[in-house]
């Protein structure tokens, strides 16, 4: 077949003309072509591996906005809740680190 496919057309026909003393059994020029295209197709996958998969990573991560007031949020937090206020978050308590989910300074 790659030998079909990369042989010069004309040649081929030619050889059909001294090979084939028939004309109405001889393939024309056009139909030598069109054969060449065909059998290129069947023979594409055999030469040419497929491409490779793409992955294309897109980051849907929204950007991060930090705003630094300069004060001390736990301060201003003890501050709030002294006042009785409300606040935007959980209620301010004054643990010690090794007291923080019941847990020991030897756990």
């Amino acid at each position: 077949m790659a030998q079909y496919l990369t042989a010069d057309p004309v040649e081929l026909y030619h050889w059909f003309v001294e090979h084939e003393p028939d004309p109405k059994r001889r393939p024309a020029l056009m139909e030598i072509i069109k054969e060449q295209h065909a059998v290129a197709s069947n023979l594409a996958p055999y030469l040419h591996g497929k491409k490779p998969t793409q992955v294309e990573i897109i980051d849907e991560r929204l950007p991060t906005l930090i705003i630094d007031l300069g004060t001390n949020q736990l301060q201003e937090g003890q501050r709030i809740a002294g006042q009785k206020a409300l606040s935007a978050g959980q209620p301010v308590e004054n643990a010690e680190p090794n007291e923080i989910n019941e847990l020991e300074a030897g756990d």
